[in-house]
């Protein structure tokens, strides 16, 4: 699949299972099948091109693309035999022409707007009409969405800014690296490779003088000292929480995870105190009341807010808890999904599960299309 090389850092949605569709008149066999998204399924015929089917199979877009993205917002982007890219709706339509590069998405993050490259390896913003918001003459992001209405960019001396949504320069491009803005905050990097803090009017309220950090989440970031230890600013800039942890993570549901200097993770309150001991190989935030945990023989379990180990170390992989449901990987590779009290209430048989989003999950096997299931396991057609 393509890759956005404007040096926006985006994770690809993409995975793509190798296996065949059976369909209730026909047999046809696809070559791949791409992730769902919004009803449909991106397929790869035995030409090597692409189209979309529905949740029943059914082909709904012919296959005469030579790459597509999932659907977001109504709009997928496709690339055609001359490798350029453009966006139909679901019907198929070609609404915004294959005239660029690349291409990134339309979806809520950024404000209706989508990532365009030109054939100069400038980026820049166009409209779900296809209309130029921002012109193609930025070299890079840090970012692939907007935070707080603001967008960072990088001009041709290879110094960061930001524009607003209407392509405005709206704080100067002077920074070494720039990064999004969270909770009215945005880290920037100077010439001295140190990490501070900017408003939203470009203001450097926290001074450059750390060595590494994070956003801000719930009036706290993460910060590096000289000595590659973290602990926690607030707003401010002040140190609440002294610097003396090799890992820190962002606190979700009162609690954040902590890792010493043996290695072992464990979990601090907003105080800084240690409230859950540092003895685990590994472990994730909390999620509904219960965080994942991975012990000596690598083996995944939960605990509770207590440090208690509620559900024992025995999968291969786990997720957070979603809706009341965690999915899990069994030792044959297979995942299904457990509750609250360890019992696995959906099977592990299938290759890829997906958390549940209200009500439903995504499931995979790589000889099958993908299909969404309710909390029973049954699969369910929207």
């Amino acid at each position: 699949m393509k890759r956005i090389n404007v040096l926006i850092m985006i994770l690809s949605l993409l995975t793509l299972f190798i296996g065949c569709k059976d369909n209730s008149k026909s047999q046809t066999h696809w070559v791949a099948y791409d992730l769902y998204s919004e009803g449909f399924i991106g397929v790869l015929d035995s030409n090597r091109n692409w189209g979309f089917i529905d949740e029943a199979g059914q082909l709904i877009i012919p296959c005469k693309w030579k790459d597509v993205e999932p659907f977001q917002e109504g709009l997928a982007a496709v690339q055609d035999e001359n490798e350029l890219w453009g966006f139909i709706d679901k019907t198929g339509e070609l609404v915004i022409p294959c005239k660029w590069k690349d291409v990134g998405f339309f979806n809520k993050e950024n404000m209706g707007l989508a990532f365009v490259v030109d054939e100069n390896e400038k980026f820049g913003l166009i409209d779900r009409t296809g209309n130029m918001v921002s012109p193609c003459q930025w070299k890079g992001s840090n970012s692939p969405w907007f935070s707080d209405s603001l967008l960072s960019v990088q001009d041709d001396n290879g110094r960061y800014g930001f524009i607003d949504t209407t392509g405005k320069i709206v704080i100067p491009c002077k920074w070494k690296e720039a990064f999004n803005f969270y909770e009215g905050l945005a880290l920037v990097k100077d010439d001295n490779e140190k990490c501070g803090f900017i408003d939203k009017t470009g203001d450097l309220v926290i001074p450059c003088k750390w060595k590494g950090a994070l956003g801000f989440c719930e009036g706290l970031a993460v910060v590096y000292d000289d000595n590659d230890k973290c602990g926690f600013i607030d707003k401010t800039g002040k140190l609440v929480i002294p610097c003396k942890w090799k890992r820190l993570d962002f606190f979700i549901e009162e609690l954040a995870s902590v890792q010493d200097d043996n290695d072992k993770f464990g979990f601090i309150d907003k105080t800084g105190n240690l409230v859950i001991p540092c003895k685990w190989n590994w472990a994730f935030n909390f999620s509904e009341g219960l965080a994942g945990i991975k012990n000596e023989t690598g083996k995944w379990g939960f605990i509770d807010k207590t440090g208690k180990e509620v559900i024992p170390c025995k999968w291969k992989e786990v997720n957070d808890f979603s809706e009341g449901l965690a999915d899990v990987k069994d030792e044959t590779g297979k995942c299904g999904y457990i509750d609250k009290t360890g019992k696995e209430v959906i099977p592990c048989k299938w290759d890829i599960a997906f958390s549940f989003d209200e009500g439903y999950a995504i499931v995979e096997n790589s000889n099958e299309q993908p299909i969404r299931i309710d909390k029973t396991g049954k699969k369910v057609e929207k």
